[in-house]
């Protein structure tokens, strides 16, 4: 793991691909009243993400200007696609709180992550073992409460205390923006400078990202 911009263990962590970072990363870094290092992960192997548009340097970037509006802050690269190989090879990464979006969530209880058959050991290691917890947020109407039931079920099964697993809730105007969604205004060319910090918009149009 290499720090760009280093804070103190624990941390509270938001994984993600910041492509680019929006104001509802950063509400979601905000979301927990917490003293922990709040820190922005970006992984250079993602599990089924294409490393286009925004290159990693320039993706470094905004999460460092984000971390600006972000007290008590830490910016990190890492080269382990999913959350249980972080946590399980990164020493420092242990006993901390993991901040997903809705999307990342589904992501992370999808069978297709994990060596087959392996899953339920895997997070049952990562959560009991490794001392980590998870907090989401749900995407506007989008959220399904099939997919919660499932989670609480699975936990569950695996003896793993639901409390691992928790909501925490940010601004509703928020919900609905996502780095996809700001990509697609640029390129369509609509209004997209509400959705991320005057900073990274500058930055944006400074280094003409997105427009194709």
């Amino acid at each position: 793991m290499n720090f760009l911009q280093r804070g103190p263990c624990p941390f509270l962590i938001l994984d993600s691909s910041f492509n680019p970072p929006t104001l509802a990363h950063r509400a979601l870094l905000l979301s927990l009243p917490t003293r922990a290092t709040k820190l922005l992960l970006l992984s250079t192997t993602n599990a089924d993400k294409p490393h286009a548009p925004a290159s990693y340097a320039q993706r470094s970037q905004m999460m460092l200007i984000l971390a600006r509006a972000v007290p008590n802050s830490a910016v990190a690269l890492i080269d382990r696609p999913t959350f249980a190989e972080k946590a399980r090879e990164e020493a420092e990464l242990k006993k901390s709180t993991w901040v997903l979006g809705w999307d990342t969530l589904v992501r992370f209880f999808a069978d297709k992550y994990y060596p087959e058959g392996s899953m339920g050991r895997v997070l049952r290691t990562f959560f009991v073992e490794d001392g980590s917890r998870v907090v989401y947020s749900r995407r506007g109407e989008t959220s399904d409460v099939a997919l919660l039931a499932w989670i609480n079920e699975f936990l569950d099964e695996h003896q793993i205390p639901r409390d691992c697993v928790q909501e925490v809730e940010i601004d509703s105007a928020l919900k609905d923006v996502s780095s996809s969604a700001v990509r697609a205004a640029i390129k369509e060319g609509r209004e997209w400078k509400g959705m991320v910090t005057d900073e990274i918009a500058d930055y944006i149009e400074r280094e003409r990202l997105y427009i194709e």
